[in-house]
């Protein structure tokens, strides 16, 4: 319970930078910083992030010195000696979730690995399922890892190192807990082009995996993400607008294959959202505060229209 509880605010420190609340940020950061349980790379770029924190919030002078101390902690405990000495090496290290993983041959996998400076990546990972490499227990789809990697002259990269951030066991005790995790995991791994930035979908996905646990219904928390996603690629805005005759469509919506339409330009095979449901669509997809999404209950009539529209 107590690594959960060090993450859980490093998560909400992090959205709290992106809803430019410095103040809540360093509360969190310093919480999730005494909270670490070693003194490590990653405990080192935690502590830059509580000193750009402190450094938005008016503390300029501390916030800048936390950061250049930390900064160079991070950097010379992380970097290991051949990396580190080889610099003309194409070597890479990011942070990540890992969203799937295809077995390949008797002993290695390929991994889909989302980060918030590369977005989605394909690692090959050699040896990942022999026992001496000891990565059995972190090859595993929802999983917080940190790797070393280098690129290739294609699309699959080849990762070289790993180390466990994150395990999710708190997801994975409860069987609807892991399917809502999984249902954004794999609606990232469905629309994200390779090596797409992607800094804000990142915190996103870190702060909604935290906050499963604490939500009433978690198709909504579901639903919600998976609309500010799209939202995010631009495949749908808000107000809805008719395809045809851009008409505001306030009172009911026809959605078909991720289009909407008026009722005079509704197409067979369409379904269709009442006021009360536009309404909700908008305020899950725009949304930006967990408390407006923790005590919404959608009923099963909109689950089914949602999910068959937007699945």
């Amino acid at each position: 319970m107590k690594h959960q509880l060090f993450l859980i605010h490093y998560l909400k420190g992090k959205a709290d930078m992106l809803m430019k609340d410095y103040s809540a940020a360093e509360n969190e950061y310093k919480q999730a910083v005494e909270g670490f349980p070693k003194d490590n790379a990653e405990k080192g770029d935690w502590m830059v992030h509580l000193g750009d924190a402190m450094y938005m919030n008016g503390k300029k002078d501390e916030g800048s010195l936390h950061r250049f101390i930390y900064l160079l902690i991070a950097l010379c405990s992380f970097i290991p000696y051949n990396y580190a000495m080889t610099s003309q090496q194409p070597f890479h290290c990011v942070e990540g979730i890992i969203l799937k993983v295809i077995p390949f041959g008797d002993y290695d996998q390929i991994l889909s690995l989302f980060t918030a400076e590369t977005g989605l990546i394909k690692l090959f990972m050699k040896g990942s399922r022999s026992r001496k490499r000891g990565l059995q227990g972190i090859c595993i789809p929802l999983t917080g890892v940190q790797v070393v990697y280098k690129e290739k002259n294609s699309e699959l990269f080849s990762g070289h190192e790993m180390t466990l951030i994150e395990s999710y066991r708190f997801l994975r005790s409860d069987l609807n807990h892991l399917n809502a995790a999984c249902t954004m995991l794999n609606a990232l791994e469905s629309t994200q082009l390779p090596c797409k930035p992607a800094p804000q979908l990142y915190a996103l996905l870190l702060y909604f995996l935290a906050r499963i646990p604490d939500c009433a219904d978690l198709a909504a928390l579901t639903s919600s993400f998976r609309l500010k996603l799209l939202r995010h690629e631009g495949l749908i805005a808000f107000p809805l607008e008719c395809l045809f005759c851009q008409a505001i469509l306030k009172e009911k919506a026809f959605h078909f294959q991720g289009e909407s339409f008026c009722e005079p330009h509704r197409t067979a095979g369409t379904i269709e959202f009442d006021e009360e449901e536009i309404r909700l669509l908008e305020h899950l997809a725009t949304c930006q505060s967990f408390q407006g999404i923790a005590t919404i209950v959608l009923s099963d009539q909109f689950k089914g229209k949602f999910n068959f529209v937007f699945t």
